[in-house]
This record gives structure tokens, sequence and C-alpha cells, in this order.
């Protein structure tokens, strides 16, 4: 796993999550994200604090 060089890769995975931690993630805010590669992520997880989110495909790595 990597750690994610740009949120705008992996914002349309997140575009219909209401949830404020990830927007706090997406804008820069806070956190960190991991994805299975750059440059077309499938498997995304963003991590805010005590909080983890998941989109697309399963990947065993990201768990």
């Amino acid at each position: 796993m990597e750690l994610c060089q740009s949120p705008e890769n992996v914002s349309l995975l997140f575009a219909r999550w209401r949830a404020t931690l990830i927007y706090s993630y997406l804008q820069g805010c806070m956190g960190e994200c991991y994805v299975n590669e750059n440059d077309n992520p499938k498997s995304v997880q963003i991590v805010v604090a005590d909080f983890v989110y998941y989109a697309s495909i399963l990947n065993i790595e990201l768990v």
C-alpha cells in the first residue's frame, strides 16, 4: 500500500459520502490516506484520528 500523493485522485470514490472527517482529509486539513496505487486508485483507506473509512473494491492489505 502507498501513501496517497493526491487527494483529488480519491475524491470521486468518496463523492456520495457525507462524513465531515472525509471532507477534512480531502481538503488537506487532517488525516492520511492509503491507496493500492497512486495513478489509478481502486482501493482507498482514509484514516483521521480513530476513524477509518474504506472505499471501492476489497483489498486485504488495507485492513
